[in-house]
């Protein structure tokens, strides 16, 4: 599925955590120093976050040395430098669609 890829970096590395933001950060830790991926998908828009501010205190450049990738949508991302790329979910109409 990744054959088309053409990247330095082919390795692809999970991390565990809770949704504490500081259980995010220790993991985020983790995987930038092992391994230093191109991307990053976190789950929400707070564990990019996480994300972001491990990349900073280990003097990575966002996009230029990682990329991020989110879910969530909050208008927060917005404020962020440069901005959070996440994809907008919605919520409470996932649900009413489910309930339907």
């Amino acid at each position: 599925m990744l054959d088309g890829l053409k990247s330095e970096r082919t390795q692809i590395a999970t991390g565990e955590a809770t949704w504490s933001y500081e259980e995010t950060r220790k993991a985020a830790r983790k995987i930038l120093e092992d391994c230093r991926p191109g991307l990053v998908i976190a789950a929400t828009d707070r564990m990019a976050m996480a994300v972001i501010r491990e990349a900073r205190q280990l003097n990575l450049s966002i996009p230029d040395d990682l990329s991020i990738m989110a879910f969530g949508g909050y208008e927060f991302g917005e404020l962020m430098q440069p901005p959070l790329a996440t994809v907008r979910f919605e919520n409470e109409e996932a649900g009413t669609r489910l309930t339907v």
